[in-house]
């Protein structure tokens, strides 16, 4: 049984990590999308010199969270955009049984569609107001 959690990061999804390896269950793979498209980021860049520091804390926030995370997952990947090809790609190239959201928004149907088994989405909202 292979398993692929999809994320944004941050402290939910690093105690969903920490839980499913408690109880022995392997994370194949961790893929850590980006918190806002970069379209957007770009857009709210005024000056190259805006932009260039967006792009680096893009890429220190990702190197932060992998390092956060091993030994959680035997692999810890980059998706880019949530939704986005490269996540797509991964996701055919990794071929999990099962897919676990956990705190990163709203996937499309081209992303639920490749599980083998399934899709679980871990949302941390209380029952039953979320």
């Amino acid at each position: 049984m292979s398993i692929i959690v999809l994320t944004h990061g941050g402290e939910y999804a690093e105690r969903v990590l920490v839980k499913l390896s408690a109880r022995g269950v392997a994370v194949d793979a961790l893929v850590l999308v980006d918190r806002a498209p970069i379209r957007a980021r770009l857009r709210r860049a005024r000056t190259s010199r805006a932009l260039a520091s967006s792009v680096l804390q893009r890429s220190l926030e990702y190197v932060e969270r992998r390092d956060r995370w091993r030994g959680l997952a035997r692999e810890i990947l980059h998706g880019g955009t949530l939704n986005g090809e490269r996540v797509l790609d991964i996701l055919r190239t990794e071929a999990p049984d099962y897919l676990l959201l956990a705190g990163v928004g709203i996937v499309n149907d081209a992303c639920l569609t490749i599980p083998k088994r399934g899709t679980i989405n871990a949302h941390p909202g209380l029952l039953p107001w979320a």
